[in-house]
This record gives C-alpha cells, sequence and structure tokens, in this order.
C-alpha cells in the first residue's frame, strides 16, 4: 500500500486513489461472519439463578464451570456469571434480554402464577409484536416477544 501511494506523482492522484480504497473496503461487508450470540447475565447467587431460569422458564443446564452456567432452552444458550468472580463485568441486575418466542401468553401465565415480578402485561404492540417483560431474582429484565402473525394468544 505504501508503495502504491509513493509511487502516485501529485496529491491528487494519492488522493484518489485512497478515495478508491476506502471505496473497496466500504463497498465490502466485513470478511468475519458472526456465527451466535450468547448473554452474559451476572447473578449475586448462581443457584437461585439456575433455579429461577429452571423452574420458571424451563432453562436445563448445559455445562458448569463452577463461576459460570450455561443455561440452554430450544436452541437458546445464555450464560450465568456469579458477580463474585473475577471474570464478571457487571452487576446483578444490569443485563437487558429479549427473547423472541413462538407464543407469550402460556409463559406469561406461568411466570404471573410462580410469582415472578412482571414488569410489562403481554400486549400488541405497534412495531408488530406481541411481548411482555419479567425480572429475575437480581433484577435482570427479560422480555419475550413474539410476532403478532404467529399463534400470539394460545
Amino acid at each position: 500500500m505504501r508503495k502504491l501511494l509513493k509511487s502516485t506523482r501529485t496529491t491528487q492522484n494519492r488522493l484518489s486513489l485512497v478515495s478508491y480504497i476506502a471505496r473497496l473496503f466500504l463497498n465490502n461487508p466485513m470478511p468475519t461472519r458472526f456465527l451466535e450470540c450468547n448473554p452474559i447475565v451476572t447473578v449475586s447467587d448462581l443457584a437461585a439463578a439456575k433455579s429461577f431460569y429452571t423452574r420458571e422458564l424451563g432453562f436445563s443446564l448445559d455445562f458448569d464451570y463452577g463461576d459460570v452456567l450455561g443455561m440452554a432452552k430450544d436452541g437458546v444458550l445464555i450464560l450465568l456469571i456469579v458477580s463474585t468472580s473475577p471474570n464478571a463485568r457487571q452487576k446483578p441486575g444490569t443485563s437487558n434480554l429479549s427473547f423472541l418466542t413462538d407464543q407469550v401468553d402460556e409463559l406469561f401465565t406461568r411466570c404471573a402464577s410462580a410469582g415472578v415480578t412482571i414488569l410489562v402485561e403481554p400486549s400488541d404492540r405497534p412495531y408488530g409484536q406481541r411481548d411482555f417483560a419479567i425480572q429475575d431474582p437480581d433484577g435482570n429484565v427479560l422480555t419475550f416477544g413474539c410476532a403478532l402473525t404467529s399463534s400470539a394468544h394460545l
């Protein structure tokens, strides 16, 4: 690149070359493919969090690395990390997760019956989704939504 820039004779030619190279990079998407995203939820008590996510939301334990648990459900994997871990990057209660589901009313009823803290009751939203929001025991916000065209009211 430096040789190419040095070989151009005038400032105008250099600017044209830089502009051309910039356009190449801007018009070509980043070659790195993102394969998945696994949210990390900081909790104060791993045992209590594991119980909540298993009992109230239907997750199962995928792995246990001591201060980090992998919780899985239907292809979704979330990581629970205890706040005392040297790898914890945020405080408990500061996560905000949004789950896309195939329906929400049955899950809402299950959560409400179990005494889960409800932040927002299910409703059809102008953005084309029916959703509701709850808090886990640490105050992390979990929103569950489905497209209005799906079986939202089953």
